[in-house]
C-alpha cells in the first residue's frame, strides 16, 4: 500500500515539475519573440513563472492532502479489519479453550463431587463430612478412595449410577491443602485432583468477607482517601457484635461499632478525617453468640513505594481465649 502511494506521488510530482519547466520555457520564448519584433500588440495568456510556480505549489499541496486523506482512510480501514480479525481470533481461542476444558472434563473419571456437613462442634473442633462422588465410567469391581491430607478415605458404592459415598469426622481447624481421588479398576489405578474444602470452620463461623471500593492519592506526604465497604458473612445471625478499627502504620486510629451494618449488609462509608501516613488497614472483629472471636486484619489502601507496616491475618479465638486458627497473608 505505502509503496503504491509513493509511486503515484512521485509520478504526480514529476508531471508537475515538467509542466512548470515547460511553462517557464514557453514564457521565455514569448519574451524573445516580443524583443525581436516578431510579436506586436499581442496579449498572451502565458502566465509569469512566479504565478506558474505558485499554482504548481498549491496544486501539489492539494494533491498531497488528498493523498494523505485517502491514505489515512485506507489505513483506518485496514486497522478496523485487523481489529475485527483479532476479535475473531480471540473469540475462536476462547471457544477452543472452552472445548478443550469440556474434553478434559469428559476424559476425567470423576464426574461430580459434593460435600455435606453435620454435627459441627466448634468447641471440640470437629464436624461430620458427607462425601458423594459420581464417576463417568465404572464397573462392578471399581474402587474409589479420597486422600485428604494424611488420611485415606475409602468410598463405598451405595447407589446405582456410579455414586460412591462415605461419612468421616474431620477437624474444623485443620488446613486441608492437598486432596485427590484414586480410582482402581482391574488392577489399574488412576489419580485425579479434587477440591476438598480447605477450611471447614467456614461452614459454621461468620467470616468478615467484604465488598469494597477505595481510592487514594498522596498529598503533602499524607495519604488522602475515599471509598466504602460492606460485609457479606454467611452466618450473620450468629454475630453478637462487630467492630471495625481503622489503622495506619500498624497503629490504631479509631474503633467503630458496626454490628447493625454487618447484620443488615449495609454499606459503610470510610471515616473522614483520618490522619493516614503510608497505609489504611481495617481490623474487623466479630464476637459470635457462642463466644468465638474472629479477627481479620487487612490493608485496603497502600502506597506501593512504601513498605507495608500493617500485617494482614485471620485469627480465630475460642471462648477459652485459645487461638484455634491463625493464617498470615
Amino acid at each position: 500500500m505505502a509503496a503504491g502511494i509513493s509511486i503515484i506521488l512521485l509520478i504526480i510530482i514529476v508531471i508537475i515539475v515538467i509542466a512548470v519547466i515547460a511553462g517557464i520555457i514557453a514564457y521565455n520564448r514569448h519574451l524573445d519573440k516580443v524583443a525581436k519584433g516578431e510579436l506586436r500588440d499581442t496579449h498572451s495568456s502565458i502566465p509569469e513563472p512566479r504565478t506558474t510556480v505558485g499554482v504548481a505549489y498549491s496544486t501539489v499541496t492539494l494533491i498531497l492532502l488528498i493523498i494523505m486523506f485517502f491514505s489515512v482512510m485506507t489505513v483506518n480501514g485496514q486497522l478496523n479489519s485487523l481489529q475485527a480479525t483479532l476479535n475473531s481470533i480471540q473469540s475462536d481461542q476462547r471457544w477452543i479453550i472452552s472445548r478443550l476444558d469440556e474434553l478434559k472434563e469428559k476424559e476425567r473419571l470423576v464426574k461430580n463431587l459434593s460435600y455435606g456437613f453435620d454435627n459441627g462442634d466448634l468447641k471440640a473442633g470437629t464436624t461430620d463430612v458427607h462425601i458423594s462422588l459420581t464417576l463417568n465410567e465404572y464397573t462392578d469391581d471399581t474402587t474409589v478412595s479420597l486422600t485428604v491430607g494424611d488420611e485415606i478415605i475409602p468410598l463405598v458404592q451405595k447407589n446405582a449410577g456410579g455414586i460412591f459415598e462415605a461419612t468421616v469426622k474431620k477437624g474444623l481447624y485443620e488446613p486441608y491443602r492437598e486432596s485427590y481421588a484414586e480410582i482402581t479398576e482391574s488392577g489399574k489405578t488412576i489419580v485425579e485432583d479434587i477440591d476438598f474444602p480447605s477450611e471447614l470452620f467456614m461452614e459454621y463461623l461468620p467470616l468478615p468477607e467484604m465488598n469494597f471500593s477505595f481510592s487514594s492519592h498522596s498529598y503533602s506526604n499524607k495519604l488522602k482517601y475515599s471509598g466504602s465497604f460492606s460485609f457479606i458473612p454467611d452466618q450473620s445471625e450468629e454475630i453478637e457484635s462487630a467492630t471495625v478499627t481503622y489503622m495506619t502504620n500498624g497503629e490504631d486510629l479509631k474503633t467503630l461499632d458496626v454490628t447493625k451494618e454487618v447484620k443488615n449488609g449495609n454499606t459503610i462509608t470510610l471515616e473522614k478525617g483520618l490522619d493516614l501516613d503510608k497505609d489504611l488497614a481495617l481490623r474487623i472483629e466479630f464476637l459470635t453468640k457462642n463466644g468465638f472471636v474472629i479477627i481479620k486484619q487487612t490493608t485496603v489502601i497502600h502506597e506501593s513505594y512504601h513498605e507495608n507496616d500493617t500485617p494482614d491475618f485471620l485469627r480465630i479465638i475460642d471462648p477459652d481465649g485459645d487461638v484455634v486458627w491463625e493464617e498470615n497473608y
